[in-house]
């Protein structure tokens, strides 16, 4: 279900197919770009040999360009052609419901393994090869619009893991949104899938996808 978002050939964001043309990932992935989207990816080698999927176009929820709250940090990406199913590529179901508290969740991506000594991570940080997993822990759902997640050891979500899929009980319950400090450790805060289920549907009926980036909807 990973989606691998890639930019002029590289790694840009990750991101969860929720429908065959229809990919899930963070508003602050989509900035004007347009994006090819890969299914099934799980070495940076499959890129090569795997089919990409342009983009047709994108939206993102109109209140976290407004106002900057990273609870509305979700966003979809449209593409052209609806993705091969197989072993590899599959679609996800977004959770309905907030995860328990305490519990563990997983978290997938491609992003960055390693930063500079003494120096704060940033876009420029080495990606991972591989698609790598981790688990967090779920610490709390503050008021239904944010999860606050804690990673284990010296594992977390870094850049490059934005908009990335974090799921409980096999369903997507959230996507990679920030992190407490530059260097990717401390609290992680996460834009949760259940809340915005109505946005989503709504989208599916009324942004007509048009354009390169449809629009920002409330």
């Amino acid at each position: 279900y990973y989606a691998f978002i890639s930019y002029n050939g590289s790694l840009y964001c990750g991101g969860a197919f929720i429908e065959r043309d229809l990919v899930l990932t963070a508003a602050h992935c989509i900035r004007g770009r347009t994006f090819t989207v890969y299914p099934g990816i799980t070495t940076v080698r499959d890129l090569k040999r795997s089919k990409g999927y342009e983009m047709k176009s994108a939206v993102s929820h109109a209140e976290y360009w407004k106002t900057g709250n990273w609870a509305y940090d979700i966003g979809l990406i449209k593409l052209k052609e609806k993705i091969e199913l197989n072993n590899k590529a599959q679609l996800i179901e977004m959770a309905t419901e907030a995860p328990p508290d305490g519990e563990e969740a997983t978290v997938v991506g491609f992003g960055a393994v390693k930063c500079k000594r003494k120096q704060r991570c940033n876009e420029y940080a080495r990606k991972s090869k591989h698609l790598r997993s981790t688990r967090i822990s779920i610490l709390a759902t503050i008021g239904d619009r944010l999860i606050v997640t804690l990673s284990h050891g010296n594992t977390s979500t870094c850049y490059g893991d934005s908009g990335g899929p974090i799921t409980y009980d096999g369903k997507i319950i959230a996507v990679v949104s920030w992190g407490q400090y530059g260097d990717c450790t401390g609290f992680n805060f996460q834009g949760p899938v259940f809340t915005m289920l109505d946005w989503i549907e709504k989208l599916k009926r009324k942004c007509k996808y048009k354009t390169k980036v449809c629009c920002n909807v409330p």
